[in-house]
């Protein structure tokens, strides 16, 4: 059996859409920025999972989504498993997420929704659906 591909990633809208579109899109710019404070710190440590994460988990609003959005996932990924899928061929399902700049909450977002997808799919070698990971604008950035 060939794995299956979720790829979700995290895009800035300021810098257009993604191409191609993906199976799931999701605006999160009316969740808010982080402070300037926590993103400078941020930016000045490359490093994602401290106080941005922290001060974005706090935000109810920020963790219903994330539910909301795991289980559209889920149930797409559920619908295309009873579907036939012609023998050698991969099935991808991408997941789009994006704020305004995309480089603060749509990385988070998508950091922890996929960390949600694993452990609900189960996160092992033998696992249908493999979860990739990608942050467009960070990309850039390097």
């Amino acid at each position: 059996m060939n794995k299956k591909i979720i790829q979700i990633t995290s895009f800035g809208y300021r810098y257009g859409p993604l191409t191609p579109p993906p199976t799931l899109s999701y605006d999160i710019r009316d969740i808010p920025n982080p402070p300037p404070e926590y993103r400078f710190l941020q930016q000045m440590s490359n490093d994602h999972d401290t106080l941005i994460r922290q001060w974005l988990m706090k935000n109810e609003v920020f963790k219903t989504r994330i539910e909301v959005v795991k289980k559209d996932v889920l149930d797409l990924v559920r619908r295309r498993e009873i579907k036939d899928v012609v023998k050698g061929e991969e099935d991808w399902v991408t997941v789009g997420v994006n704020c305004l700049l995309g480089r603060h909450r749509s990385v988070t977002f998508v950091e922890e929704l996929s960390k949600k997808v694993k452990e609900e799919l189960g996160d092992d070698s033998s696992a249908c659906w493999e979860v990739r990971v990608r942050h467009r604008e960070l990309e850039k950035r390097i």
